[in-house]
């Protein structure tokens, strides 16, 4: 009977311990009451908790909402006909949502398009390049290894950032 009780004791025990560590979690990991994750000393919104979180907006409110990161570059492309325009002026004759096919992101895909354009290297060979696990610098400077790559990628990233925000795009 006593070693009964003493498994149950042990039992009890270990949940509550368990619940109390896990309770602890969930309630922002260390940050204190009245902030909600990522706004440091900000009050909460209204309409939130410490034990809820922070209220969030419905995601066809937010331009960078998770269905935005979810998408690919080419589906991102397919939505923006203004940045589609451009790119395709400067690679004519391709299919850029399958051209953007590997790309980590639309960011990514546009300063490659602007480096194929401005150095005259054929686009094809940077998206290989790159998809392999090249970066956009290491590509340019296996096949151009005369060019100074880290200048022509910040200029082909500037030239991208340009284009993104011109027409509305997101990363």
């Amino acid at each position: 009977m006593m070693r009964i009780c003493r498994i149950v004791f042990v039992l009890a025990l270990t949940l509550a311990l368990t619940a109390s560590m896990a309770l602890a979690q969930g309630k922002g990991q260390g940050k204190g009451p009245g902030t909600a994750p990522g706004r440091s000393g900000a009050p909460q919104s209204p309409g939130s908790s410490a034990e809820h979180g922070p209220k969030v907006e419905p995601a066809s409110h937010h331009p960078s909402s998770v269905d935005t990161k979810k998408k690919s570059p080419g589906e991102l492309l397919a939505q923006n006909e203004k940045l589609s325009s451009r790119l395709a002026a400067k690679l004519p004759g391709t299919d850029l949502q399958q051209a953007a096919g590997g790309f980590k992101n639309l960011g990514d895909f546009v300063s490659a398009v602007h480096v194929s354009h401005n150095l005259g290297i054929p686009f094809a060979d940077l998206r290989t390049r790159m998809g392999s696990g090249q970066s956009l610098g290491e590509a340019i400077h296996v096949i151009k290894p005369g060019v100074d790559s880290a200048a022509e990628v910040r200029r082909a990233q500037k030239q991208a950032e340009k284009d993104l925000k011109e027409t509305g795009a997101s990363r």
